[in-house]
């Protein structure tokens, strides 16, 4: 009879076995982040308005003269 010592792992066996291996060892990961929507702004917040500009026009061609 042969004993495991003598079997070789073939990079297929380790595949099919890697969640047990994982699972023995653990992991460094962090759990994942909970996903869903996000908070959003803060209920009464008030947004400033953007400031308003003049229009600037240039002058004619013709007046450079």
């Amino acid at each position: 009879m042969k004993s495991n010592k003598s079997v070789k792992i073939t990079p297929s066996l380790v595949q099919r076995d890697f969640y047990r291996i994982i699972s023995t060892l653990g992991t460094m990961a962090t759990s994942p982040k909970r996903r869903g929507y996000s908070t959003g702004r803060i209920k009464g917040y008030k947004i400033t308005p953007r400031t308003r500009h003049q229009v600037i026009t240039k002058g004619n061609k013709n007046s450079r003269k």
